[in-house]
C-alpha cells in the first residue's frame, strides 16, 4: 500500500506537538528567570548579568566549534581503540587550555570595569566549570 507524501509527513511528525510543548515550556520559563533577576538586580546589574552571559555563551561557542565538534565528528572514525583514546585525551588537554586563558580574559575585562574582585573570581569559577562540564 502506498501512502501519500502528507501522510508520511503526518507519520513521522507525531512528535512535534510534544517538541512545541517543550519548546513552550522551556522559553517560559527562560523569560520568568530573566523577569524575577531583573526584579532581584536592578537594572544596571541586570545589564552586567546579560552582558556576561552572552560572553560566556559567544566563548562557548568557539569551544563548541573548535574541540567538541571535530571530537564527535573524527573520534568514531578512528577505528584503533588506543588512537581514539589519545585522541580524545588530546581534545580535553585542548579544552583545559583554552578554558583557562579564556576565563582569565574574562576576570580581568570585569575587574577593568570596576567589578569586584570576589565577583569576578566567582564570575571566573562559573566561566572555567561551564567550559569544562
Amino acid at each position: 500500500m502506498k501512502t501519500s507524501g502528507a501522510e508520511n509527513l503526518r507519520i513521522r511528525n507525531k512528535g512535534a506537538p510534544w517538541a512545541l510543548v517543550d519548546q513552550a515550556i522551556v522559553s517560559g520559563c527562560n523569560f520568568l528567570t530573566n523577569l524575577l533577576v531583573v526584579r532581584h538586580l536592578g537594572i544596571e546589574q541586570y545589564g552586567s548579568f546579560v552582558t556576561f552571559n552572552a560572553l560566556l555563551l559567544y566563548i562557548w561557542t568557539w569551544q563548541l566549534a573548535l574541540f567538541i565538534s571535530p571530537m564527535m565528528t573524527l573520534a568514531p572514525q578512528i577505528e584503533d581503540a588506543n588512537e581514539r583514546e589519545s585522541f580524545a585525551r588530546g581534545s580535553v588537554t585542548l579544552q583545559f587550555l583554552f578554558a583557562g586563558p579564556a576565563a582569565a580574559v574574562l576576570v580581568s575585562g570585569l575587574r577593568l570595569s570596576g567589578t569586584t574582585l570576589r565577583v569576578a573570581v566567582a564570575v571566573g569559577a562559573a566561566t572555567l566549570l561551564f567550559q569544562l562540564q
